[in-house]
């Protein structure tokens, strides 16, 4: 009966959260994974683009 009750609770709180428009955990953790990943990407072209600008000068 005890678990029984925890789901019926849980259902209702889901549906309190989604009534509200509040995003889902799964989807803000989805776009907060985005965002990092696109953070990193941008970081690391900065930091090759210095790298190069430093090592091909003196090649030519």
């Amino acid at each position: 009966m005890a678990s029984g009750n925890k789901g019926g609770v849980m259902k209702s709180a889901q549906a309190s959260d989604s009534e509200r428009g509040l995003p889902s955990l799964r989807v803000l953790k989805k776009t907060q994974m985005v965002a990092l990943i696109e953070i990193i990407r941008y970081r690391i072209r900065i930091i090759l683009d210095t790298v190069l600008d430093r090592i091909l000068p003196p090649l030519h």
